[in-house]
């Protein structure tokens, strides 16, 4: 990687931008609308939880980028994962 063609979305202008590497976001939005009417989002339709995942809806967990966890990267996703995974079992164990 070298450099990136970057364009403005109000002038349209393009212009380079020399760079050594280029960390990719895909989306800014959670997808949460499915769950809109059973459990509690935030301002930016994040799902809350809590330490343990869980949601605002006895017996229901998330994870990931669509909670509102605050650093949103795919390997933090994937603890997250697991940790909820981990209160299920705790759940359906006791």
């Amino acid at each position: 990687m070298e450099s990136v063609v970057i364009r403005d979305n109000e002038t349209g202008e393009f212009r380079e931008l020399e760079v050594d590497a280029v960390f990719i976001e895909i989306g800014l939005v959670a997808n949460s609308g499915f769950v809109n009417n059973l459990l509690e989002t935030n301002d930016r339709d994040e799902i809350i939880i809590n330490g343990n995942n869980e949601t605002s809806k006895k017996g229901i967990w998330a994870a990931g980028d669509v909670t509102n966890i605050k650093d949103k990267q795919i390997v933090v996703a994937s603890g997250e994962g697991a940790s909820a995974a981990l209160r299920v079992n705790e759940f359906l164990n006791i």
